[in-house]
């Protein structure tokens, strides 16, 4: 009976995925429900296992994330923000507390 199987467990971590294609020569690895229990799920190629890393942590998804954490973090209003407006030829100017009406709630 085989006691060292090299195998993907469901939920691992990136660093064990890496560790275990740099690691290992097997062409394609088991993909078992947990440590524990090693119940067979499937299994996967090293290649297409390596593109699949190489395609999470592209240039473009990492930009995704981190676009989707910057408008997690913002507030859920836009914040307006207020300006003085004047004529170019004189006239009407409005005092600095008076909003346009555009902006007033």
């Amino acid at each position: 009976m085989v006691t060292d199987l090299k195998y993907l467990p469901r939920g691992c971590r990136f660093k064990d995925v890496q560790g275990l294609l740099k690691a290992s020569s097997l062409k394609q690895f088991p993909l078992v429900d947990s440590q524990e229990s090693r119940i067979l799920l499937g299994s996967i190629r090293k290649k297409h296992l390596a593109k699949l890393l190489s395609e999470q942590l592209s240039t473009e998804k990492r930009f995704q994330y981190l676009l989707r954490q910057s408008e997690a973090n913002s507030p859920t209003e836009p914040k307006h923000r207020r300006f003085l407006l004047s004529r170019a030829t004189g006239g009407h100017q409005r005092k600095r507390s008076e909003a346009p009406s555009c902006l007033s709630r």
